[in-house]
């Protein structure tokens, strides 16, 4: 490979991880509340608290369905099928292993570039 190659695969390489780092660092809102700071965990129980609150619904039927969407989640990733949730964007796994101790997933989420899905409803009226 002559120079000329080499400097246009390692310009193609870079480009390619600056988008990867700006799909990581992408935050969206997705319950259109406050949300949390910045590096805070979210529990469970509090998301289901912000789910109940926002959508009017009882927490024992939000509960019941986020842990067979999270269920579902879990194994489709796990087959290797690609998830699209707008607003939320595409999440696929990337790799997984297991330490001993817990099993290690990394995921890729990648969201649109512009604000075209931030308001973007989870679900159409009547679904």
């Amino acid at each position: 490979m002559d120079e000329d190659e080499s400097g246009t695969a390692d310009g193609r390489r870079q480009g390619r991880d600056k988008a990867r780092r700006r799909e990581t660092k992408a935050e969206i809102n997705v319950l259109g509340s406050k949300g949390p700071r910045s590096g805070e965990q979210v529990r469970k129980k509090d998301f289901v608290d912000q789910l109940a609150g926002s959508s009017g619904i009882r927490k024992g039927d939000v509960r019941i369905v986020l842990d067979a969407a999270l269920t579902l989640i879990g194994e489709r990733l796990k087959a290797g099928d690609e998830i699209a949730l707008p607003p939320l964007g595409r999440l696929r796994l990337i790799k997984e292993r297991d330490n001993g101790k817990a099993r290690i997933a990394t995921l890729r989420l990648q969201t649109a570039s512009g604000d075209e899905t931030a308001d973007a409803p989870l679900a159409e009226a009547g679904d």
